[in-house]
């Protein structure tokens, strides 16, 4: 049995620059890879995208922009999470695409994209479950739950700079199989942070503004693959309420993902950004 070639990111950005002739995108992990290669396969058969491009990671953003500025790279376009940035800041380069969300997990809380795997679940036409399913519920209570958190982690992260597991390795869910979000947890992470900082909430949320106008939403601005967990087991008590035991094909987040991964180029604001990069 052979075994499947893997590359390092290093490797990956050597084979950019070695293989001049070949159409690449570079995506920031290794997890991300699998996942925009399917949207492309996907894309390419809808969209009749003749050369598509190899897809490889190049280990994370900062990474990727370091060397695109000592490399000249014309053979290549990128796709970065949005993160804490500007999406509207390509970092001084024009074959730089960014997502309009934190990351392309967050592309999953999305009504278009969780329909028709409702629909499989629940056995019935994907046009029902259109007519009543929404996430209104969830977001609202992410919007309570996290809107005074999200400036201060901000502030962390972009301008003190801070240690990013302190907070995005914090289990926030309530306990049991509740979808609902502990705000015990995430106010003690929100004080000690503050405390960390030695700076005041009116500060970080100031600072946040500046960079994003249109206000806090945590299903765009905080990290999907902590708010998976949440729609998870949303959804979980959402399909098994209609049917008993509807829902126990997917026991985790992770498989939850897995299932969702091909519908996310339902949301057409992912499927433009992936068209231009391709394209």
């Amino acid at each position: 049995m052979d075994n499947i070639p893997s590359f390092t990111a290093t490797e990956n950005l050597n084979r950019v620059l070695m293989d001049e002739n070949a159409k690449h995108l570079i995506v920031e992990g290794p997890m991300d890879l699998p996942i925009y290669s399917e949207l492309i396969e996907l894309l390419k058969d809808i969209h009749n995208i003749q050369e598509p491009p190899l897809v490889v990671f190049g280990g994370g953003k900062e990474k990727i922009i370091k060397f695109l500025q000592e490399e000249d790279v014309d053979n290549a376009k990128v796709i970065l999470d949005m993160d804490f940035d500007n999406p509207d800041d390509n970092f001084g380069f024009d074959n730089i695409y960014s997502l309009r969300k934190y990351s392309i997990e967050n592309y999953a809380f999305d009504e278009l994209v969780l329909v028709n795997l409702i629909s499989h679940l629940l056995r019935v036409n994907p046009d029902d479950v259109r007519g009543v399913f929404n996430l209104d519920e969830l977001r609202q209570h992410w919007f309570d739950s996290l809107s005074t958190t999200i400036p201060v982690v901000y502030y962390y992260q972009k301008i003190f700079a801070g240690e990013k597991s302190k907070w995005s390795n914090a289990f926030i869910n309530r306990g049991g199989s509740d979808w609902r979000l502990c705000t015990e947890q995430l106010e003690r992470i929100r004080l000690e942070i503050l405390e960390e900082m030695t700076i005041t909430q009116e500060q970080c949320e100031e600072a946040y503004a500046g960079t994003f106008c249109d206000g806090v939403c945590p299903s765009v601005a905080f990290p999907g693959k902590i708010l998976l967990e949440s729609l998870h087991r949303y959804l979980r008590e959402y399909c098994n309420a209609q049917r008993a035991g509807a829902y126990s094909t997917i026991n985790s987040k992770n498989t939850l993902l897995l299932q969702l991964i091909g519908k996310l180029v339902k949301n057409d604001e992912l499927e433009g950004i992936i068209l231009n990069a391709v394209a």
